[in-house]
């Protein structure tokens, strides 16, 4: 018997795809000269996090051959994981001699962190 346990893995947000195809075999052993391959599926894109899950293991010994049947297989799923982007946006700062009239400005710039590219933001100043 073994437990093939498919890779957990962690990235902050950046508009693409998390996924991880790794696993390992985490109770259990193979028999000296086996090797295993299994696939892993899992994806998450936005923050958050969601199951990367291993299946379809296939076991084959020094000379090649499938020696799957040998085996009782278990699966545990790993996490893929997005976390938030952090950025700091400062809103502007501006001067002028008095006049009568109000000052405003609804300026506002990222002055820490970074957006993904192609992302465009826009901030209420008041």
């Amino acid at each position: 018997a073994i437990e093939i346990t498919a890779a957990s893995d962690e990235k902050v947000y950046d508009g693409t795809a998390l996924t991880d195809s790794g696993s390992e075999i985490t109770t259990g052993s193979l028999v000296a000269g086996h090797t295993y391959t299994a696939t892993v599926t899992g994806s998450q894109t936005v923050v958050g996090e969601s199951a990367n899950v291993a299946s379809v293991a296939v076991i084959k010994d020094s000379s090649n051959n499938d020696v799957t049947s040998n085996y009782q297989i278990s699966y545990v799923a790993g996490t893929l994981e997005v976390t938030t982007r952090a950025i700091e946006i400062t809103a502007a700062s501006d001067e002028k001699v008095y006049d009568g009239t109000a000052l405003t400005d609804s300026g506002s710039e990222i002055t820490t962190g970074s957006l993904v590219a192609g992302h465009t933001y826009t901030a209420t100043v008041t």
